[in-house]
Formats: C-alpha cells, structure tokens, sequence
C-alpha cells in the first residue's frame, strides 16, 4: 500500500513537474518565443524554467534585419507588407501594388520570426522558409512593381513587431492578410485582429476573395 501511494505521489510530481514547464512555455509564446524551444526546455526543466524565462524576457528588445536595401519609387505612399507564405498574406501583397499602383514609394516585405528563431547562431528551417518566402515574393513584387522591394526580417510578437517597425521607419500603410499561415477558420486571424483594433499605423486587410453565402 505505501509502495503504491509513493508511486501516485511520483506521478503526481513528475505531472506538475511538467505542467508548470508547459504553461511557461505557452507564456514565452505569447512574449514572441519558440514554443517548441521553450516547450522542450519546459518538459525537461520544469518550474527551474522559470527563471530562465524572466531572464529572457527582460532581455527581449526590438530585432530586425535587413536582407535586400530594394529600390525606392516616386510615389507618396510607402507600404509596409507582411508576408508568411499563406494565400492570404500573398493576396495582400498583390492587392496593396495593384492598389496604390504609380503612387507608391517605398515598398518593403518583411517576415516576422520568434525571438530564438532570430537570434539563433545555427539555422532554422523556420529562419530558411522566411527568407525563401521573402526572395519568391521580392521576385514576384519586381515583375509587378517594375522596382525591387525592400526585405526585412523582424524578430517577436508579430503585432507588436510589424506597428514598431512600421511606425519608426515612417511607413503610411502596413499591409497584411486576413487570415495567417495558422489556417484559423476565422475572419480575420489573431494577427490581423490585432492589428485592426490596435495599430497606430493604418492597416490595409486583404486575402483571396471570401465565398459567396450559400
């Protein structure tokens, strides 16, 4: 019987023990972090993951990269465009040149990625997909633009990041699709959510067309 119990209160342990690591790293995913880098850390660590989480958070601070300077236009408008290879985000991409069209100046792409995704020495397939979607979506905006675009990579929370870089690198409009790479069903995705109801910079939704009602 006691043997038993000592077993139940190991489970019972080694349980909690994991949760708490867990439930950090969903948190860390909200603060702009990898969830499987955290969540990986969290399984292992457990609550001794906590302190090392604060510690990375306080050190968090605004991360960006530029890949390719690209060629100002001659317009008054500059477009700030979020890509993550969804439809939608390419729809918007399309949507925003077609839109603006000679009255367009800068036109930049930028990806945003994790924190530890971003800041990683090694190479991420994460890091690789984004700038191959940034070079595939430069290539496609010069056919249409006439000019290369600027591409950007931004590291952390993707609201928070785009209307930062956005807003000190004085865009007019950022441009982003409806829904995400998540595939959520909704309307409108989280980013895109926040973005509309929170953005100092005026945002621009776009995506393939929406299916008549049945």
């Amino acid at each position: 019987m006691t043997g038993s119990m000592s077993a139940t209160w190991v489970l019972v342990v080694l349980a909690a023990w994991v949760l708490i690591g867990l439930v950090t790293a969903v948190v860390m995913r909200r603060r702009g972090h990898s969830l499987s880098a955290w969540g990986a850390l969290g399984a292992l660590m457990g609550p001794l993951v906590i302190p090392l989480a604060i510690s990375s958070v306080r050190s968090d601070a605004p991360s960006e990269a530029e890949v390719e300077p690209g060629d100002a236009g001659t317009g008054p408008v500059d477009v700030l465009i979020a890509v993550d290879g969804s439809p939608e985000s390419t729809a918007a991409m399309y949507s925003a040149v077609d839109l603006f069209g000679e009255r367009l100046g800068r036109v930049a792409l930028t990806a945003v990625l994790d924190y530890d995704t971003f800041g990683s020495t090694v190479s991420w397939d994460e890091r690789d997909e984004a700038l191959r979607e940034l070079g595939r979506d430069g290539v496609e905006i010069s056919r249409r633009f006439g000019r290369r675009p600027q591409t950007v990579l931004l590291g952390g929370v993707p609201a928070e990041a785009l209307q930062r870089y956005a807003l000190e690198h004085d865009f007019d409009v950022l441009v982003v699709g409806r829904r995400g790479h998540g595939g959520s069903r909704a309307l409108l995705g989280s980013v895109a959510a926040q973005l509309a109801h929170q953005s100092r910079v005026p945002v621009l939704l776009a995506g393939p067309a929406l299916p008549e009602p049945a």
